[in-house]
């Protein structure tokens, strides 16, 4: 884990129990396909994924350059991504 600090708390120390999802995030994950449609591989997320991933024990934290919080783990009910990686959903 990035040993960076997120509002002033060190990575390693946070642990994600919940999500809160409101109707404008929920829409805007579920939209990745129309925001990048020349992706294929590409997929639309739903909030139930997402959660499961923020909400994984092996899940990896980091901060983006613009230092949001950054959470990439796994969910067992997204759908398998295509090529090389296993069943994720990122979020961040």
């Amino acid at each position: 884990m990035d040993d960076g600090r997120f509002r002033g708390r060190r990575l390693h120390d946070l642990e994600v129990t919940e999500v809160a999802w409101d109707d404008r995030a929920i829409g805007h994950i579920g939209s990745r396909t129309t925001r990048y449609p020349d992706d294929p591989d590409e997929v639309d997320v739903v909030a139930e994924w997402a959660t499961e991933a923020a909400t994984d024990p092996y899940a990896a934290y980091s901060l983006t350059r613009s230092a949001d919080f950054r959470v990439t783990g796994w969910s067992p009910n997204a759908p398998p991504r295509p090529g090389p990686g296993a069943r994720d959903a990122s979020c961040g």
